[in-house]
């Protein structure tokens, strides 16, 4: 059962820290119409969405290995610091190489912890309450992507394309401290 009371302590902490983190995770449309506000061609656009993910997925299957030997707590860390940090990189990106340089950036970070991300809900959860704890993580995360997408693009229609890059990129790397502090990097499996 879909029991939030079910779940230990450090697992609903954990749902917590991951839906705020959902609010700092644009979509990665939102890369693409930055590139379209500065000019980019439609061909540009292109090959910048296909290096976006030729980046991701070239570091997807490094990153499994890199969360066996440094921990699954200690990569999500890394990645959520790395998603912040281009993310602040994309608030300012004033030029198309900017641009390029920070969607790689993005693009190995997040293909290095992507993984990691969903497989400390594994570790956070007993073993009695995994199949619950999956079940909220899948439905905290989808619940809160619509109202962060709408967040973003509000933010970005009001204030600019640099506001909601600044925004998303600061609340990632205060998700980064609320994870590190609430102890979840020095709970994980050896």
């Amino acid at each position: 059962p879909l029991i939030w009371s079910a779940l230990s302590h450090s697992t609903r902490r954990y749902l917590m820290v991951l839906v705020l983190f959902t609010f700092a995770r644009a979509s990665e449309g939102f890369i693409l119409l930055r590139g379209n506000e500065m000019g980019m061609s439609m061909v540009q656009l292109l090959l910048l969405w296909a290096t976006l993910n030729i980046t991701k997925a070239a570091t997807s299957t490094y990153g499994g290995r890199m969360a066996d030997t440094f921990g699954l707590g200690k990569l999500t860390m890394l990645g959520w610091l790395g998603y912040g940090l281009s993310f602040l990189a994309l608030s300012q990106v004033s030029h198309m190489e900017a641009l390029w340089i920070s969607v790689i950036v993005y693009g190995l970070v997040t293909g290095l912890s992507e993984g990691s991300e969903r497989a400390l809900i594994s570790v956070y959860a007993n073993e009695h309450e995994r199949g619950t704890a999956f079940g909220w993580y899948y439905l905290a995360v989808g619940l809160s992507a619509i109202p962060a997408g709408v967040l973003f693009g509000t933010l970005w229609h009001y204030w600019g394309a640099g506001a909601a890059f600044l925004f998303a990129g600061s609340l990632a790397l205060v998700c980064v401290i609320l994870l590190q502090q609430w102890g979840f990097a020095t709970r994980q499996k050896k």
